[in-house]
């Protein structure tokens, strides 16, 4: 689901601090002598807040570089460096165009500096699909299939701010953050209750795969019979924004009505890097299918040079046995600030008004272990340390501690190896495409949906068992930080 939009680990060749790849971003500007080329290092890519060794040889980012950030001096260098990017001030001035970014190693692997990291790990993603129960519950609860389907696709955009805006408010004057690398193994499990509507979720979530990184999450209401499975493989590149391309599905199943609808991964890019400001923007069109027939199709735009509101969509739902394609509900609005209008244009009239912002559409609180009941293996155990440095401004702290827990990660895929150990995942099991009935029924006559399982180790689905047994201690003779036996 497209909960898994977030920065993951992976292999690289070439790293840097706290082991990421190296990038370096060049500007090259016209002026009426030769070109200077400025190489900016990862905290500029990032962020727009740090311009490193200004040369043309690729060196790595060190530890010593990503404290130095906070200076007064490297601040300085950043202003002059975003100043050239942005200003054009007279016709001989140089004129800055960003023509060229090398990559050096896996995008999707970047460790940038601390102060641009949020307070989470990427396996908390998935709390934006279990954060609102009842919205979850709702299409259990609606016997009009085409109301369902409007439900299900409601539950879908009020899940996308808390799922992109990362360590951010969604407003225009905020900026995303890049949650933490989830380690192999690294487990997060989480409960919400609508007392008022006596709904309740809970989420499991688990890192299934390292090389290449793979998360799996599953949110269930058991007593509304509703529950939802996903997996995704997340995929970067840089060509002057960030590119993030997903790979995986996520199923959400109604027992009531034995319905599945299969949900949509998206792909996203990350702008306003140069600015210091990044935000996510959804762009194409994608499509939440039912198997009762009806389909949402939803189309996103963004703000562009001339016009477009940032995170702007539009979206229809309609009967795909329909020959005459009519649109049953009109959706149109913005997912991440304000909210969006559903109509129905038989009817010509307005069913409802959504605001995302109204206090009564907000997140329940969510219910997690306190640490000291937590297990070694689930994520705020296992990063307490990096994120009490994170809220003391400790940002020595924070190198250390992620440094730590990662160091000691390279060492057991090396014993490993060693001993001839195989990593299996404690809530999650792979298996192959053909088994995966839901998704070939459902994607059947698309155009362009595929499964990729070649490349996310097979189809990953819940242990059910499992999950509904599941106790602590999770793993025996082993933690995040080796093998005691």
């Amino acid at each position: 689901m497209s909960k898994f939009l977030g920065v993951q680990g992976s292999s690289c060749d070439d790293v840097g601090a706290g082991g990421g790849p190296v990038i370096h971003y060049k500007i090259h500007t016209v002026t009426p002598g030769p070109a200077v080329n400025t190489d900016l290092s990862i905290g500029a890519v990032l962020a727009g807040l740090s311009t490193g060794n200004e040369t043309e040889k690729d060196e790595p980012v060190e530890e010593s570089f990503l404290l130095r950030c906070y200076k007064a001096k490297e601040l300085r260098q950043i202003s002059q460096v975003r100043d050239r990017c942005e200003t054009e001030t007279r016709s001989d001035a140089p004129y800055p165009r960003v023509t060229k970014a090398t990559v050096q190693g896996d995008l999707s692997n970047i460790t940038g500096p601390p102060h641009l990291l949020a307070p989470s790990s990427v396996v908390e993603v998935g709390h934006c699909w279990a954060q609102r129960p009842s919205v979850f519950a709702a299409p259990s609860l609606e016997s009009d299939p085409e109301k369902r389907m409007l439900l299900v696709l409601k539950w879908f955009l009020v899940a996308l701010r808390s799922q992109l805006y990362i360590g951010s408010s969604g407003s225009k004057n905020s900026s995303i953050k890049k949650p933490l690398n989830a380690f192999l193994g690294e487990l997060f499990l989480a409960s919400w209750t609508d007392a008022e509507k006596k709904c309740t979720t809970t989420l499991v979530s688990e890192q299934v795969s390292h090389h290449p990184p793979i998360t799996a999450m599953h949110v269930s209401d058991a007593e509304h019979g509703i529950r939802s499975t996903g997996y995704a493989r997340v995929e970067m590149s840089f060509n002057g924004t960030v590119n993030i391309r997903q790979v995986g599905h996520a199923v959400l199943h109604i027992d009531r009505f034995e319905e599945d609808y299969l949900m949509p991964l998206l792909d996203a890019q990350v702008r306003g890097i140069l600015r210091g400001s990044m935000y996510p923007e959804v762009l194409g069109t994608y499509s939440i299918i039912g198997s009762s027939g009806y389909q949402a199709e939803i189309r996103f735009t963004g703000e562009g040079m001339i016009r477009g509101k940032r995170n702007s969509f539009e979206a229809r739902i309609f009967h795909r046995d329909d020959p005459s394609n009519q649109t049953l509900y009109e959706v149109k609005g913005c997912w991440s600030e304000g909210g969006w209008k559903v109509r129905n244009p038989r009817m010509g009239e307005t069913v409802e008004v959504y605001d995302i912002d109204a206090p009564e559409n907000q997140p329940v609180p969510m219910v997690i272990d306190p640490l000291a009941e937590q297990d070694p293996w689930e994520s705020r155990k296992a990063w307490e340390g990096v994120f009490k440095g994170m809220r003391d401004g400790d940002m020595r702290m924070v190198l250390n501690e992620k440094t730590r827990v990662e160091q000691a990660q390279r060492r057991m895929r090396a014993e490993e190896k060693e001993r001839g150990i195989m990593w299996e995942p404690l809530f999650f099991k792979s298996v192959q495409p053909e088994e995966h009935e839901v998704f070939h029924r459902l994607a059947e006559g698309i155009p362009g949906l595929k499964l990729h399982s070649e490349r996310t180790k097979g189809v990953w689905k819940p242990d059910l068992v499992k999950i509904e047994s599941l106790q602590r201690p999770f793993r025996q003779g082993v933690t995040p930080l080796g093998y005691t036996s």
